[in-house]
């Protein structure tokens, strides 16, 4: 029994989107992909999109995170000194959910929203960086605001990583900073007010490793 009767196609095409197109879709079906369902109630986060990630097998960061790969144009030495010398593991795809955030706030509150979610990985970013190297339309925002990754470093810090690009130039600049459970407000350089387009990512399934 057809139980979704009133659903347009444009629904039906802006669903499957959420949940990362037809990888997404097929990964579900299998049971290979678990959906939550939570109540979006005065939250920090709106879900944007879901994104499926190949997997990385063995990801060296150091032979990638260089100046012209994926069009990364500068790395400081913060980032070179804590993530380079990391090696990550997974022979499964990731699922990556993109958030707005819609106000002002620090990394503790997002990081709670996130839930076991909020930890992903140098691969899902080089990866998303390089669908853009030439800055192509998709997922990463490309309008000088920031995309914002929490992964851990080599010795298992969990460290804020925001990742700016300008469309016009395809460059990238990944830059790495503590995550921050009190003081400032996350990111507030990159904040000027509440829903300006400011995007978080977090794993839906499975957890990263390495």
């Amino acid at each position: 029994m057809n139980k979704c009767g009133k659903l347009t196609p444009d629904q039906i095409e802006a669903l499957a989107n959420k949940l990362g197109g037809q990888d997404g879709v097929d990964g579900i079906l299998s049971g290979k992909l678990v959906v939550t369902v939570v109540a979006t109630v005065n939250t920090l986060l709106s879900i944007v999109n879901t994104i499926i990630i190949p997997a990385p097998c063995h990801f060296f960061p150091k032979d990638y995170f260089k100046i012209g790969e994926a069009g990364i144009g500068y790395l400081g030495s913060d980032f070179k000194k804590w993530f380079l010398g990391k090696v990550e593991v997974g022979d499964e795809k990731l699922a990556l959910r993109c958030h707005r955030l819609e106000k002002i706030s620090l990394d503790g509150p997002i990081l709670k929203e996130l839930g076991d979610g909020a930890e992903t990985t140098l691969y899902a970013i080089w990866h998303l960086l390089s669908l853009q190297s030439k800055g192509e339309k998709g997922v990463l925002l490309t309008n000088g605001y920031a995309n914002i990754f929490y992964v851990r470093d080599c010795q298992g810090e969990l460290r804020t990583v925001a990742c700016t690009g300008a469309a016009a130039a395809g460059v990238w600049t990944p830059a790495p900073s503590r995550a921050r459970t009190g003081g400032a407000p996350a990111s507030r350089s990159f904040l000027a007010t509440p829903n300006a387009l400011l995007h978080f990512y977090s794993c839906v399934s499975p957890r990263p490793k390495g």
